[in-house]
């Protein structure tokens, strides 16, 4: 009897898990899904399988041409929250294009993934915060650059992270190295840049 009993609230368990996973919905190739809804992407964001089909990435990426680096779990660029992560560029080439395009300021950050602690601080806290990923993809073109990457010896880094701010024509606004425990003062800095910046 305890056998039987077993089998059918396993046998229950196992629906209710394949009900629950059926019933998160794809959204339109526009829209991704946040706290139960489909609600529109920013249009710098590409879609993700979690909420869109693969079709809809895959036309994304042949429309804009350039693809960004993919979110990964351990790095600054990882999901936080309900899919909210920067939208970080890997070629600080592309990344200048792409700023002078848009005429917008350009932020490249520089990190050692292998041997840096404060590295991986900064990654946790100052630009783990929901606040500053918005804020850096509404504001920025934001660039991420590991120090064996041959694109980093220009910024003379001297330790890391280094953060290093630049006009869209690639003209030098600023840096500071190190990073902020406290997200909104790294809000602070990056509202100084911004009145820095040229239009």
């Amino acid at each position: 009897m305890k056998k039987l009993f077993g089998r059918i609230l396993m046998v229950c368990l196992l629906i209710g898990f394949f009900v629950s996973c059926a019933s998160i919905p794809k959204c339109m190739d526009d829209y991704t899904y946040v706290d139960g809804e489909c609600i529109l992407r920013p249009a710098d964001q590409p879609p993700d399988l979690n909420s869109n089909s693969q079709a809809a990435v895959d036309k994304w990426y042949a429309k804009h041409g350039k693809k960004k680096e993919q979110p990964k779990p351990s790095k600054a660029a990882k999901y936080v929250g309900k899919k909210v992560y920067i939208a970080w560029w890997d070629n600080d080439t592309v990344g200048a294009a792409e700023a002078k395009e848009s005429k917008t300021p350009m932020y490249v950050y520089i990190t050692d993934d292998e041997n840096c602690e404060p590295c991986r601080k900064a990654e946790n806290r100052m630009l783990n915060d929901k606040r500053v990923i918005n804020y850096l993809n509404k504001k920025f073109i934001s660039v991420k650059i590991d120090v064996d990457n041959p694109d980093s010896k220009k910024y003379k880094s001297r330790a890391y992270p280094s953060n290093h701010f630049l006009n869209y024509d690639g003209s030098w606004i600023g840096m500071y190295m190190g990073y902020m425990q406290n997200p909104e003062d790294f809000i602070k800095v990056l509202d100084k840049v911004l009145s820095l910046a040229k239009e």
